[in-house]
């Protein structure tokens, strides 16, 4: 899951007040839930879907110089239509384009990260196609086309930045079944579904910029896509998402949806994926997820859980997760769409199958923060 972040329109209406003249030609999004499961096709699905309420493309990664600096990354796409409040006969919701862009230097202890956000007009902003390219100021992703495989990402700001080529080495794994995952429905009207697909495995090359310096780098990046409707009064909860990559070939997928009292919501899932390509979906109760040792941030008053224990008791895996950088939260920005997160280069070391593995990814701790 985003990655990262889902947006009330109510939110994103008031942010976006002074964007409101939208073009009728813009496509609409539907104003209903998706009560029907969709079926995911590829390359097509690599691409947006203009009729959903809210998509996103969502990459990270860790990277490493040739002077073994390790570094992290986040660039994050979104796709929203906030309501316009216009009368009848005038268009109805305005498409907004945001993004987010975090560098993690790890062993320099320095965390840089901006938030942008702009009306999908150009030059503001834009999605546009051969190559087909979502565009946000001078922020770029480039999707690959059915045979290139490569994602060109890059984004500067100030004096950091990401400038990467991206080469999966495994094809999309759909998570959920068939790609779908099926939240109940809080209007009373029956199951949603939302679309969501990974790419946990991509060959990362590029350079990355730390304090103006451009730095040559490779390493391994994980790449999320999820698009969907939501139904009238239906909110998503608070969740803790995690993205391993271990170093014997596995991949692993997992997201806890906190309820209000800081359970676990049953609809939490997850999906394995072995050296050899095959796809477990992790379902109702199949793993734990516990906190540990957590990082105050003074400038939000948010607590996280910067240690985890995770357990797959059926695959027989046991892990123990931790940073090399507690602070990695992003804060809300004037001007951002995303509210404040935590989203960080992570460490795992533990068992599978009774022998000793390590690996990295990410952690994203979204709701901790009052908005």
């Amino acid at each position: 899951m985003k990655s990262a972040v889902v947006f009330a329109s109510a939110i994103l209406a008031a942010m976006c007040s002074g964007l409101l003249q939208a073009q009728s030609s813009q496509p609409q999004p539907s104003a209903a839930a998706s009560a029907q499961p969709y079926v995911m096709q590829f390359p097509r699905d690599l691409y947006d879907h203009p009729s959903y309420q809210t998509e996103w493309w969502y990459f990270t990664g860790n990277l490493e110089s040739r002077w073994e600096r390790n570094y992290g990354f986040e660039l994050t796409f979104f796709r929203s239509y906030a309501p316009t409040g216009a009368p009848a006969g005038q268009p109805q919701f305005v498409p907004i384009v945001f993004a987010d862009l975090a560098v993690s230097d790890l062993d320099g202890q320095q965390f840089f990260f901006h938030k942008a956000l702009a009306q999908e007009v150009n030059p503001a902003a834009s999605i546009t196609q051969n190559p087909w390219t979502i565009q946000l100021g001078e922020w770029t992703l480039t999707q690959p086309d059915a045979t290139s495989g490569v994602f060109r990402l890059k984004a500067e700001q100030d004096d950091f930045g990401v400038d990467l080529a991206l080469v999966p080495e495994d094809p999309p794994v759909l998570n959920g079944i068939n790609g779908l995952f099926e939240l109940a429905g809080s209007d009373g009207q029956g199951p949603e579904y939302y679309e969501y697909y990974s790419i946990p495995r991509m060959k990362a090359e590029g350079r990355i910029e730390v304090d103006g310096e451009q730095i040559p780098i490779r390493g391994l990046a994980w790449n999320d896509h999820e698009f969907f409707n939501l139904g009238p009064g239906q909110q998503f909860p608070s969740w803790d998402w995690f993205a391993i990559q271990l170093e014997d070939g596995s991949s692993i997928m997992l997201y806890g949806l906190r309820l209000p009292n800081g359970d676990y919501d049953p609809d939490s899932r997850g999906t394995f994926v072995a050296p050899d390509g095959k796809v477990t979906h992790l379902g109702r109760g199949s793993f734990t997820l516990v906190p540990g040792e957590t990082w105050y941030s003074a400038a939000s008053q948010a607590e996280y859980p910067v240690r985890w224990r995770i357990w797959i008791p059926s695959l027989d895996i046991d892990l123990d997760m931790f940073t090399p950088l507690d602070d990695q939260e992003m804060l809300a920005e004037p001007g951002g769409g995303s509210p404040t997160y935590w989203e960080g280069a992570s460490r795992f070391r533990g068992t599978r199958k009774g022998r000793w593995v390590e690996g990295k990814g990410y952690l994203e701790m979204l709701g901790y923060a009052q908005p």
